[in-house]
C-alpha cells in the first residue's frame, strides 16, 4: 500500500511555496514538539518501546519478504504450494495466489515477521517527538498507523498523560518534503495542489 507522493518538479515555484507554508501552518497548529528525553521521563524510562505502534501484518509480511533471501522466499512458496495442493480448506481460503500466499505467511511465519520488525530501527532517531494537540488528531494517528508508516512516520500510542505522538526514524533530510507535506496532502488531504500539466 504505497501513498501517491507529490512530484514537486511538476509544480510551479509559487505552488511549492504555498504547499510548504500551509503544511508548516497546519503542523504548528496540530502538533507540539516534545524532546524525546522528556517523553521518556513522562512515560517511564524503558516504556517508550512498548508504545511504538506496529503497522499491520499485511505491511510487515511485504517487508519481511523483501528483506529475506530469495531462497527463503522460494521455500515459503513451496510450503504454500504444498499446503494449497494437499488441503482443500486452504484452497477455498486462498482463491488469489498472491493474497493467499501472504495470508499463509502471516499465519505460519508470524514469529519470523515479528523478529524482523523487532530488528528494524523503527524508533525516534531524531531527539523530538510530535504530540497531537487534540483528541481528534491523536485518534487519527492511532487509526492510521499503516498510512503514516508508508510516508515514514511512526506513531507512539497515547497514555494517560500524553496524546498520541508521531516520530521520524531518520535524520539528515528535509522532513517537510518527505513527511509533513505528504501527511497533509495525501493522508489527511487538508492541502490540495495543482500541477503544471
Amino acid at each position: 500500500m504505497q501513498m501517491k507522493k507529490i512530484d514537486f518538479k511538476k509544480l510551479s515555484y509559487e505552488e511549492r511555496c504555498r504547499i510548504r507554508d500551509k503544511a508548516n501552518e497546519l503542523f504548528d497548529r496540530e502538533f507540539n514538539q516534545l524532546s524525546f528525553s522528556n517523553y521518556k521521563k513522562i512515560v517511564g524510562e524503558g516504556n517508550e518501546i512498548d508504545l511504538v505502534l506496529r503497522p499491520s501484518d499485511e505491511i510487515l509480511v511485504d517487508e519481511y519478504l523483501n528483506e529475506i533471501a530469495d531462497e527463503d522466499v522460494n521455500k515459503m512458496k513451496d510450503d504454500f504450494e504444498d499446503a494449497y495442493k494437499s488441503d482443500p480448506a486452504v484452497e477455498n481460503n486462498y482463491s488469489d495466489d498472491e493474497k493467499g500466499f501472504k495470508e499463509f505467511d502471516i499465519d505460519n511465519y508470524q514469529d519470523e515477521m515479528n523478529d524482523c520488525w523487532s530488528d528494524k530501527e523503527w524508533y525516534p532517531a531524531w531527539g523530538t517527538v510530535f504530540e497531537a494537540k487534540n483528541n481528534f488528531m491523536s485518534n487519527f494517528l492511532v487509526e492510521n498507523v499503516d498510512k503514516l508508516y508508508d510516508i515514514g512516520i511512526g506513531v507512539l500510542e497515547s497514555t494517560d498523560d500524553l496524546n498520541a505522538c508521531m516520530f521520524i526514524a531518520g535524520a539528515g533530510y528535509n522532513f517537510y518534503d518527505a513527511h509533513w507535506i505528504p501527511l497533509f496532502t495525501e493522508v489527511l488531504k487538508w492541502i490540495t495542489h495543482k500541477t503544471n500539466e
